[in-house]
């Protein structure tokens, strides 16, 4: 059995903590299945349950990258919404299970007084960032190895890099290579070097691990991205579509560029990873925000078709939300909330 020791399982009360309870309508926090324990996981998978969500509150792999705080909040923003979706003939709750939260209010503290324009103290971040890896990493491979796939809400886009290792593990376990590919909606392509662990460098990490196989970056911005990124990405043999070249310069649409992401994946013949770094969505309250990204029904479109084009999806990952960004907690709160909702519905849906 894999041991999972940093994951804080959520109990119905929990989950309906967050319900409004209605007479006459039934939410999604009353029904969703309820795991036990981390040794229920396979008997999960055994009552057709697909998907297991999980959170990552912290906001320490983007201030460990020069960044901004806030990531940390976008789990419970997104619980307050999704945990009260109406249960109807177009969800199906059995399918799907809130399994609960990495435990990082201790790693959370530690950072508290760390500030990141300092050498000593950014070190220190890119240090409890891998220690972040080290508690993400088995509840990947424990969910993955039940034959449920993960779908990681919040925190930094760092968590790509125990995600993509907690899958390779698990695909080692069944008999694979345990190489995977990924497909990025994200304006920046986070190759940045190897300079200790932060959300600028996930896919770095797992590039010099032999994880990542293949890689496309969708919504790339060319002035978003390093000379070295870009030359990381030819020298290996990834591919990517700008931002700028979808709407900018208009020389395909969105809809052929998600297909070209989805056809240059599927050639690897390997389990493929689906990231959406909410940075790329327009206005929305994220680590680093931006008016020059798309709509949230866009981001719903590209998760969508990747699900119905790929047959072995390995996870889904959203990061970056930042909902205290907003003008106000509750105004950011509903905006990353129901964006994330999207997001996951259209994928489970």
């Amino acid at each position: 059995m894999i041991s999972v020791n940093d994951l804080r399982i959520y109990s119905r009360e929990d989950l309906l903590s967050y319900v409004q309870i209605r007479k006459g309508e039934t939410k999604l926090g009353e029904l969703l299945p309820i795991v036990i324990d981390q040794n229920s996981f396979k008997h999960l998978a055994y009552q057709g349950v697909k998907y297991a969500i999980v959170g990552i509150p912290e906001d320490i792999g983007p201030r460990a990258n020069r960044g901004r705080c806030g990531a940390s909040e976008a789990w419970n923003s997104f619980l307050q919404y999704f945990l009260n979706v109406q249960v109807n003939s177009y969800i199906d709750p059995g399918v799907m299970v809130v399994l609960g939260e990495v435990e990082l209010s201790d790693l959370m503290k530690e950072s508290e007084s760390l500030d990141n324009s300092l050498e000593g103290d950014l070190v220190k971040l890119r240090e409890l960032c891998s220690r972040i890896d080290q508690r993400v990493e088995p509840l990947v491979e424990a969910i993955s190895s039940s034959g449920i796939i993960p779908i990681v809400i919040g925190g930094g886009h760092n968590n790509v890099y125990p995600i993509q290792v907690g899958v390779s593990k698990a695909l080692k376990l069944a008999g694979k290579t345990g190489k995977i590919a990924c497909i990025n909606y994200d304006p920046h392509a986070d190759l940045r070097e190897m300079e200790g662990r932060h959300s600028g460098n996930g896919f770095t990490y797992s590039l010099n691990d032999n994880i990542l196989e293949s890689y496309f970056i969708l919504g790339l911005q060319t002035h978003s991205n390093s000379k070295i990124a870009f030359e990381r990405i030819k020298s290996s043999g990834f591919d990517f579509v700008t931002y700028e070249d979808i709407f900018v310069k208009r020389k395909l649409t969105f809809e052929k560029a998600v297909k070209r992401a989805i056809d240059y994946a599927k050639k690897s013949n390997l389990p493929v990873g689906v990231d959406l770094d909410l940075d790329g969505i327009a206005y929305l309250p994220v680590s680093s925000e931006t008016p020059n990204g798309i709509s949230s029904e866009d981001a719903a479109y590209f998760i969508a078709k990747c699900k119905s084009e790929i047959s072995d999806i390995a996870y889904l990952h959203i990061p970056e939300g930042a909902p205290s960004h907003a003008a106000s907690q509750v105004v950011g709160d509903r905006y990353v909330g129901r964006t994330i909702v999207n997001q996951v519905l259209a994928f489970v849906s």
